[in-house]
Protein backbone atom coordinates (compact mmCIF):
# COMPACT_ATOMS: atom_id res chain seq x y z
CA UNK A 1 0.00 0.00 0.00
CA UNK A 2 1.72 3.34 -1.06
CA UNK A 3 2.43 5.85 1.52
CA UNK A 4 0.11 9.21 2.05
CA UNK A 5 2.95 11.64 0.36
CA UNK A 6 3.42 9.36 -2.34
CA UNK A 7 -0.39 8.94 -2.67
CA UNK A 8 -0.91 12.99 -2.75
CA UNK A 9 2.45 13.54 -5.24
CA UNK A 10 0.32 10.68 -7.67
CA UNK A 11 -2.56 12.75 -7.23
CA UNK A 12 -1.13 16.03 -8.00
CA UNK A 13 0.83 14.68 -10.71
CA UNK A 14 -2.09 13.02 -11.93
CA UNK A 15 -4.32 16.76 -11.72
CA UNK A 16 -1.40 18.87 -13.07
CA UNK A 17 -1.58 16.45 -16.10
CA UNK A 18 -5.27 17.19 -16.86
CA UNK A 19 -4.52 20.74 -16.52
CA UNK A 20 -1.86 20.56 -19.05
CA UNK A 21 -3.98 18.29 -21.43
CA UNK A 22 -7.32 20.46 -20.97
CA UNK A 23 -4.99 24.02 -21.51
CA UNK A 24 -2.80 22.04 -24.32
CA UNK A 25 -5.61 19.89 -26.08
CA UNK A 26 -9.14 21.15 -24.90
CA UNK A 27 -11.84 19.05 -23.36
CA UNK A 28 -11.80 16.73 -26.44
CA UNK A 29 -8.38 15.89 -25.75
CA UNK A 30 -8.92 14.68 -22.12
CA UNK A 31 -9.04 11.15 -21.86
CA UNK A 32 -7.40 8.70 -19.05
CA UNK A 33 -4.71 7.62 -21.92
CA UNK A 34 -3.59 11.42 -22.63
CA UNK A 35 -3.50 11.98 -18.73
CA UNK A 36 -1.07 8.85 -18.48
CA UNK A 37 1.14 10.02 -21.32
CA UNK A 38 1.33 13.55 -20.02
CA UNK A 39 1.94 12.77 -16.35
CA UNK A 40 4.25 10.72 -17.42
CA UNK A 41 2.73 6.92 -15.69
CA UNK A 42 2.19 3.72 -17.22
CA UNK A 43 -1.32 3.10 -18.58
CA UNK A 44 -4.16 2.87 -16.60
CA UNK A 45 -2.73 4.54 -14.20
CA UNK A 46 -4.59 7.75 -13.52
CA UNK A 47 -7.76 5.15 -13.59
CA UNK A 48 -6.77 3.65 -10.33
CA UNK A 49 -7.07 7.19 -8.98
CA UNK A 50 -9.95 8.58 -11.11
CA UNK A 51 -12.05 5.71 -12.44
CA UNK A 52 -14.17 8.46 -14.49
CA UNK A 53 -13.82 10.91 -16.89
CA UNK A 54 -16.11 12.98 -14.66
CA UNK A 55 -13.55 12.22 -11.64
CA UNK A 56 -10.32 13.36 -13.77
CA UNK A 57 -11.73 16.46 -14.45
CA UNK A 58 -13.07 17.19 -10.81
CA UNK A 59 -9.63 16.52 -9.42
CA UNK A 60 -8.07 19.26 -12.31
CA UNK A 61 -10.76 21.78 -11.20
CA UNK A 62 -9.15 21.41 -7.51
CA UNK A 63 -5.46 21.40 -8.12
CA UNK A 64 -5.96 24.35 -10.89
CA UNK A 65 -8.36 26.60 -7.89
CA UNK A 66 -5.26 25.77 -5.15
CA UNK A 67 -2.58 26.38 -8.03
CA UNK A 68 -4.90 30.05 -8.93
CA UNK A 69 -4.85 30.59 -5.03
CA UNK A 70 -1.58 30.29 -4.53
CA UNK A 71 -0.87 32.48 -7.74
CA UNK A 72 -3.13 35.47 -6.92
CA UNK A 73 -1.67 35.38 -3.26
CA UNK A 74 2.10 35.82 -4.58
CA UNK A 75 0.64 38.72 -6.90
CA UNK A 76 -1.17 40.40 -4.14
CA UNK A 77 2.19 40.44 -1.68
CA UNK A 78 4.48 41.40 -4.64
CA UNK A 79 2.42 43.74 -7.25
CA UNK A 80 2.51 47.41 -6.82
CA UNK A 81 -0.13 49.43 -4.90
CA UNK A 82 -2.39 50.36 -6.88
CA UNK A 83 -5.41 48.44 -7.86
CA UNK A 84 -4.81 49.05 -12.05
CA UNK A 85 -0.98 47.47 -11.29
CA UNK A 86 -2.76 44.78 -9.28
CA UNK A 87 -5.01 43.81 -11.93
CA UNK A 88 -2.71 44.20 -14.89
CA UNK A 89 -0.33 41.91 -13.12
CA UNK A 90 -2.97 39.51 -12.62
CA UNK A 91 -3.88 39.49 -16.61
CA UNK A 92 -0.40 39.51 -17.15
CA UNK A 93 0.14 36.52 -14.98
CA UNK A 94 -3.16 34.46 -16.46
CA UNK A 95 -2.34 35.18 -20.27
CA UNK A 96 2.01 34.59 -20.40
CA UNK A 97 4.13 31.70 -20.53
CA UNK A 98 3.31 28.40 -18.91
CA UNK A 99 0.51 29.99 -17.04
CA UNK A 100 -1.42 30.33 -20.28
CA UNK A 101 -2.30 26.83 -19.80
CA UNK A 102 -3.77 27.22 -16.87
CA UNK A 103 -5.72 29.91 -18.21
CA UNK A 104 -7.04 27.79 -21.29
CA UNK A 105 -7.92 25.06 -19.10
CA UNK A 106 -9.75 27.19 -16.76
CA UNK A 107 -12.00 28.21 -19.87
CA UNK A 108 -12.57 24.52 -20.69
CA UNK A 109 -13.04 23.75 -17.29
CA UNK A 110 -15.82 26.28 -17.09
CA UNK A 111 -17.72 25.45 -20.39
CA UNK A 112 -17.80 21.61 -19.09
CA UNK A 113 -19.12 22.67 -15.77
CA UNK A 114 -22.12 24.01 -17.91
CA UNK A 115 -23.20 20.32 -18.20
CA UNK A 116 -21.53 19.11 -15.27
CA UNK A 117 -23.69 20.37 -12.22
CA UNK A 118 -21.13 18.63 -9.80
CA UNK A 119 -18.15 20.55 -11.38
CA UNK A 120 -20.61 23.18 -11.54
CA UNK A 121 -20.84 24.02 -8.18
CA UNK A 122 -17.04 23.63 -7.09
CA UNK A 123 -16.46 26.17 -10.14
CA UNK A 124 -19.07 28.22 -8.32
CA UNK A 125 -16.99 28.05 -5.20
CA UNK A 126 -13.76 29.15 -7.32
CA UNK A 127 -15.50 32.11 -8.68
CA UNK A 128 -16.73 33.44 -5.20
CA UNK A 129 -12.91 33.21 -3.75
CA UNK A 130 -12.01 35.34 -6.76
CA UNK A 131 -15.01 37.78 -5.84
CA UNK A 132 -13.66 37.80 -2.34
CA UNK A 133 -10.05 38.77 -3.65
CA UNK A 134 -12.04 41.79 -5.97
CA UNK A 135 -13.93 42.73 -3.02
CA UNK A 136 -10.22 43.86 -1.10
CA UNK A 137 -10.12 46.06 -4.52
CA UNK A 138 -13.40 47.68 -4.74
CA UNK A 139 -15.84 48.75 -1.75
CA UNK A 140 -18.70 46.72 -1.88
CA UNK A 141 -19.51 42.99 -3.30
CA UNK A 142 -21.61 44.50 -6.84
CA UNK A 143 -18.46 45.96 -7.86
CA UNK A 144 -16.18 42.89 -6.90
CA UNK A 145 -19.06 40.39 -8.98
CA UNK A 146 -18.66 42.93 -12.28
CA UNK A 147 -14.99 43.29 -11.67
CA UNK A 148 -14.37 40.01 -12.08
CA UNK A 149 -16.86 39.90 -14.94
CA UNK A 150 -14.72 41.98 -16.35
CA UNK A 151 -11.64 39.95 -16.01
CA UNK A 152 -13.47 36.97 -17.30
CA UNK A 153 -14.46 38.90 -20.16
CA UNK A 154 -10.84 40.03 -20.67
CA UNK A 155 -9.38 36.52 -20.42
CA UNK A 156 -11.42 34.74 -22.86
CA UNK A 157 -11.11 37.12 -25.34
CA UNK A 158 -7.65 37.62 -25.36
CA UNK A 159 -7.26 33.81 -25.24
CA UNK A 160 -9.24 33.20 -27.93
CA UNK A 161 -8.49 36.38 -30.43
CA UNK A 162 -5.23 37.21 -28.89
CA UNK A 163 -1.98 36.41 -30.38
CA UNK A 164 -0.50 34.73 -27.72
CA UNK A 165 2.32 35.92 -24.57
CA UNK A 166 0.32 39.01 -23.23
CA UNK A 167 3.30 41.55 -21.83
CA UNK A 168 2.91 43.66 -18.74
CA UNK A 169 2.54 46.56 -21.31
CA UNK A 170 -0.64 45.26 -23.06
CA UNK A 171 -2.00 44.14 -19.84
CA UNK A 172 -2.02 47.23 -18.69
CA UNK A 173 -3.54 48.65 -21.44
CA UNK A 174 -6.25 46.18 -20.95
CA UNK A 175 -6.88 47.61 -18.00
CA UNK A 176 -7.49 51.45 -18.60
CA UNK A 177 -11.32 50.93 -19.39
CA UNK A 178 -11.04 49.62 -15.79
CA UNK A 179 -9.80 52.81 -14.32
CA UNK A 180 -12.89 55.25 -14.19
CA UNK A 181 -14.50 51.73 -12.70
CA UNK A 182 -12.08 51.47 -9.78
CA UNK A 183 -11.46 55.32 -9.11
CA UNK A 184 -15.64 55.32 -8.66
CA UNK A 185 -15.68 52.01 -6.59
CA UNK A 186 -13.27 52.94 -4.07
Amino acid sequence: MPTEPAESSRRDRIADAVIDVLGRHGSRGLTHRAVDRQAGLSSSSTSYYCPTRAELVKLGAERLAARDGEMIAALFDATPATPQGLLASILCAWLSGDTLVLTRARLELFLLGRSDPELAQTLRSIRANFVELAAMITIDKANAEFLVAALDGIVLAECCLGDGDVSMVRAEQLVVPLESFLRASL
